[in-house]
This record gives C-alpha cells, sequence and structure tokens, in this order.
C-alpha cells in the first residue's frame, strides 16, 4: 500500500516505482511484484493500473495507451533482467512487456508521445505532445531492445525499435526543447506553447537524451523556476491549476490550490529526478547536499514544518510559515523507493 492509513488500493505505479531500488537489494520481493502484476493483466496482456475491493468482489483497472505504468513496467523489468540474468522469468514477462509497448506506442506521432495529461499525473485532458511521455517512451523502447536482445529475440522489428528511439531522440531535441525557456515543453490540442514548467523533463537529463550544454541549460532552469533550495522541486510552475479547470478538464480543484498537491506541490521523485540529473552532469557533491537536505528523514525533520516522514507531498508556501513544509500523507512507500534509488546511484 502507498499510505495505508488513506488508501485501500493496489497501485501498480506505486510498486513498479518502488521496486526500481529494490532490484539492487531483494530480487525475490521484485519478482513475486511482477508476477502479481502480469497475473492480474486482462487477455490481452494489458497490465493492471489498480486492484481494490469494492463492494462484494476485487476490482481491476487496467492502464489504459496513454498510461505511464506501460512505461515503468517495462523499464522495472529490463532493469530486473539486468540485475538477475533471470532469463526464464523474463521470457514470461515478455509477451506483457511487449504488449505495454505497442499499446504506449498508439499514441506516438511525427516522433512525439502524445498525451492528455500534462505531466506524470493521473488528471487533467488536453490532448498534445508531451515532454514526459515522450521521453519515457525513448528509455522504455531502448530498454525493450535490451530485453529482446538478452533472450536471442532480435528481429528486424527489433531494429525498427531501434530507429524509431533514435528519431524520438532527434524529435524531442528538436521540437519539444524551447531555445527561449531553456527547457523541455509540451503543446496543447490547438497547437499552442504550454506554459509551463514541468518536473518531468528533468528525466531527460537522467536517461541521457541532451547534450551536455542543454543538459546544464535545463537544471539551471528548474533551479531557476521550480527549486524551494529549503524543500526540493515543484511539480510545476506558474502554479496556476486552479484557474484552468475548464482548459484542462479537471474534476474541479482537483488539481490543488497553489503549492498544493499537483499544483506546485513537492513530492518525492521530484526531488529524486533532480538529484539524478545532477548526478548525470558531474555534480554529485552538489545532489548529495540536496538528497542530505530534502529526502533524508533528518534533513525532512529539520526542515521547515518537518516530521519524521517518508510523504506524499510537501506544501511549497514560502509566504505562509504556518502551511510552508508541511507534510501530506506521511507515510508513502514510493517516497523510501526513490530515497534508496538515489543512493544506489550516487555509489555506482
Amino acid at each position: 500500500m502507498p499510505c495505508p492509513a488513506e488508501y485501500n488500493f493496489y497501485f501498480t505505479h506505486d510498486v513498479l516505482l518502488t521496486d526500481l531500488a529494490v532490484v539492487n537489494f531483494d530480487l525475490v520481493r521484485v519478482k513475486k511484484d511482477l508476477q502479481f502484476i502480469i497475473v492480474h493483466a486482462d487477455e490481452d496482456k494489458i497490465i493492471p493500473h489498480a486492484y481494490y475491493w469494492k463492494d462484494s468482489t476485487f476490482k481491476t483497472e487496467f492502464v489504459t495507451v496513454d498510461g505511464w505504468n506501460h512505461f515503468w513496467f517495462i523499464i522495472l523489468s529490463a532493469s530486473y533482467l539486468e540485475h538477475s540474468s533471470d532469463t526464464a522469468f523474463a521470457n514470461k514477462l515478455y509477451p506483457y512487456v511487449k504488449k505495454s509497448l505497442e499499446q504506449s506506442l498508439l499514441g506516438e506521432k511525427e516522433g512525439l508521445m502524445y498525451a492528455y495529461r500534462p505531466d506524470w499525473w493521473d488528471i487533467g485532458r488536453n490532448y498534445g505532445p508531451r515532454s514526459y511521455m515522450t521521453i519515457l517512451a525513448i528509455k522504455s523502447i531502448r530498454d525493450f531492445i535490451f530485453i529482446s536482445e538478452r533472450l536471442g529475440k532480435e528481429s528486424n522489428e527489433i531494429k525498427n525499435y531501434s530507429a524509431l528511439a533514435d528519431e524520438m531522440q532527434t524529435q524531442l531535441n528538436k521540437k519539444l526543447w524551447s531555445d527561449e525557456k531553456k527547457y523541455l515543453i509540451n503543446y496543447f490540442e490547438d497547437g499552442s506553447e504550454d506554459p509551463h514548467y514541468y518536473m518531468g523533463s528533468l528525466l531527460a537529463v537522467y536517461f541521457d537524451l541532451l547534450k551536455i550544454e542543454r543538459a546544464k541549460e535545463l537544471l539551471a532552469t528548474a533551479e531557476k523556476y521550480l527549486l524551494d533550495e529549503q524543500l526540493g522541486i515543484y511539480t510545476v510552475y506558474p502554479m496556476d491549476f486552479h484557474n484552468l479547470i475548464d482548459f484542462f478538464k479537471f474534476a474541479g480543484n482537483e488539481a490543488g490550490d497553489p503549492h498544493k498537491y499537483i499544483n506546485g506541490g513537492i513530492w518525492p521523485h521530484s526531488n529524486a529526478w533532480y538529484a539524478l540529473a545532477l548526478m548525470k552532469i558531474g555534480q554529485k557533491d552538489k545532489a548529495l547536499k540536496f538528497i542530505k537536505r530534502t529526502m533524508t528523514i533528518d534533513g525532512i525533520i529539520n526542515s521547515p514544518n518537518g516530521q519524521p516522514a517518508m510523504y506524499e507531498y510537501r506544501n511549497s508556501n514560502l509566504n505562509n510559515p504556518q502551511e510552508y513544509g508541511k507534510v501530506d500523507k506521511p507515510q508513502f512507500m514510493w517516497a523510501a523507493g526513490w530515497y534508496l534509488y538515489v543512493l544506489y546511484e550516487y555509489l555506482k
């Protein structure tokens, strides 16, 4: 459970992200988790998004075409194979991994991924090319190729996927990089530029999809618009989703008020992705100081309104001392997972 006090759901996303770290020390658990996921896939091998009890039985919601669970499932499966060399289980996973990639790439158009959600979250509906989804697609295609080659499944299809990943990386840099903003951006359904800076773009640095000059520029931009020195990285800037409910087709104010939830709250994986990006460009000392300050229990306790918690998100409202740094959902499994993940990456 991601937060047993508040949820009675099994979320595939939370397990996948946590297991990115767990694969370093408990392969038995990761295999068990991946087995659970494929057992609960549908007859077409589409993996679950959520699994929960409702009324008198368990219900399963399956991942939609533009759901990011497909990508994280592929990425974790590749990591499991890399760490375990368990080709027998990887062969069992393979048809589900292949289906996840095929489903996801239904959203590919002219080298970019189109989706309804603005960034990594699962709310909002405004269709357009997305940096976050394109970044994950490139990584997932290359991880699928890795799995295929390790299992001896080389074919013309694999070669085509390799060419597609290269083309998508080219288009990401060509079409979604803003020379003005020095950042990877999105576009709306009407073709206009989305003015927001999203945390998801940080993954392009970690996955090595930008040349070093652009990687440094992107991080400098993130530090200018998204970084709170005491707490970490905002989900988004500007924090104006409460004024864009109709435009994004949010269900009321589900995105939250400014500085809260996805409307500028500070989530643990945004901090992890920033730290990972710093490491990628060689700033490991800076990354470690940031990790200690924003991701450790000690750092969180000794920050504004701190408490000993691996949290869902923190309030980023610097102008309100009563709110600033306040923790929401203090027991969050994949917050701890990302903390461990960045430590393992730091030690490489």
